[in-house]
């Protein structure tokens, strides 16, 4: 392994490091890849863009994911965004801003990271840009295209009748980022406790929780499917579904009602919680207001196919004057999980259950 630092090395030489990383182009869309001056991506219908940053000690600690677990959370991030208005994601721009002292072994496993991610989105990463900073900063623009005449789904398309759908979660349930992060704030002997427990069940559980915070897996197409079967609304949860449920509602001027039987605490997360010694209820507003899950909430008509993986969690009304945008079995959900229900920059000081790593 490399023990240089990315001061030790200069800058031309890690860009370097990070394209070799990266490979070569997979997507016959890239006419001309990262290295020059500006990636050329071809494209056959409306193109999507969005950006996402993560900061050291925000949104990572580098003592709690590796360099490789930050990439493919960068590509996660952003890509669930383009996934969300319905566009078949087809690459990325990252830019990384560091302190001299970053070791380039971990720059090149955030390379890795992203090429991993990429390549399970069908995408490619396009290029970027290396600076100096006082913390690791990664940000990244991921591009996406719109196929068939289909307009983009937006969060301002649902309506009364409607139905309530979550994406698919490969391997993990809802509210796992948040007990992943639960665990690593409990500090390292605790982790390391829960690691060697004599209940292979609660190791399972435990291993499965931080890999769902550190690295969450994620249904790249899931958007895009969701658009061709219709759906009206759609938004990634990314701030915890509470937060992103009540802004796809106000947004759409209803009501979504969401059904307590269908985001029940699974299994798991009460094996976490207990394991942990947290206050009864603790799994099931995991649920409810963990950030960084990027699964995809939907609305669609009660009559929609091919949304095989998806499953209803509630339905639409009406908005009266007046009415909280989103209830559990028609009572405020706010009264459950308190404030936001999920993460908010420049708000409260997060605790343990909004999903986000924090110092």
């Amino acid at each position: 392994m490399d023990s240089r630092t990315v001061a030790d090395a200069g800058e031309d030489a890690l860009v370097a490091h990070v394209l070799a990383a990266l490979g070569a182009p997979r997507s016959p869309d890239v006419l001309v890849p990262a290295g020059d001056d500006a990636a050329v991506l071809a494209t056959g219908g409306a193109v999507v863009v969005s950006t996402d940053t993560l900061v050291a000690g925000v949104d990572f600690r580098e003592d709690w994911s590796s360099g490789r677990e930050v990439g493919r959370k960068t590509v996660v991030q952003v890509l669930a965004d383009v996934a969300a208005m319905g566009a078949r994601p087809t690459g990325l721009v990252v830019s990384l801003a560091a302190p001299g002292h970053l070791p380039l072994a971990w720059a090149e496993e955030l390379a890795a990271g992203l090429r991993e991610e990429v390549a399970a989105a069908g995408a490619d990463v396009l290029g970027g840009d290396v600076a100096e900073s006082p913390v690791a900063v990664v940000t990244g623009t991921g591009l996406g295209v719109l196929d068939g005449p289909a307009p983009a789904v937006t969060r301002a398309g649902a309506r009364p009748g409607d139905l309530v759908v979550l994406g698919p979660m490969p391997g993990r349930p809802l509210g796992a980022s948040a007990a992943g992060l639960a665990v690593l704030g409990a500090g390292p002997g605790v982790l390391e406790g829960l690691l060697r427990d004599p209940d292979a069940e609660v190791v399972e559980a435990v291993r499965l929780c931080l890999a769902a915070h550190r690295a969450p897996a994620v249904d790249h197409a899931a958007g895009a499917r969701a658009r061709a079967a219709g759906a009206t609304a759609m938004i990634d949860v990314s701030d915890g579904l509470v937060r992103d449920a009540t802004r796809l509602a106000r947004a759409s001027g209803v009501v979504l009602d969401l059904s307590a039987a269908a985001l029940a605490a699974p299994a798991v997360l009460e094996r976490v919680a207990t394991a942990l010694g947290e206050p009864a209820g603790t799994a099931g507003r995991w649920v409810l207001t963990s950030g960084e899950e990027h699964a995809m909430l939907a609305t669609v008509g009660a009559d929609a196919t091919g949304l095989d993986g998806w499953r209803v969690v509630g339905t639409c009304r009406a908005a009266p004057d007046g009415a909280a945008p989103v209830l559990l079995d028609g009572e405020d959900v706010r009264r459950r999980v308190g404030g936001a229900g999920g993460w908010t920059h420049y708000g409260r000081r997060p605790g343990r259950d909004d999903g986000r790593e924090v110092p």
